[in-house]
């Protein structure tokens, strides 16, 4: 049996308000799994051999963009 024309009203608030409501209170929680994956990151340090490398590609970099320009 179709609903009627207030059925569908009720219907179409529910649809629309449940994924925003759950998102809303669901963000938290995954913003809790976010911070717990990161904290590893955030105690690396650079090794030397990576910021050499950095170095001489950026003065690569810096001597095309030399030899480019007039």
């Amino acid at each position: 049996m179709p609903l009627g024309p207030f059925g569908r009203f009720v219907m179409s608030i529910v649809y629309f308000t449940v994924p925003i409501l759950g998102g809303y209170y669901f963000l938290p929680y995954i913003e809790k799994i976010k911070d717990k994956n990161l904290e590893g990151l955030e105690k690396r340090t650079v090794n030397q051999e990576t910021v050499e490398q950095n170095r001489a590609l950026q003065r690569i970099l810096d001597d095309a963009a030399h030899k480019k320009s007039p």
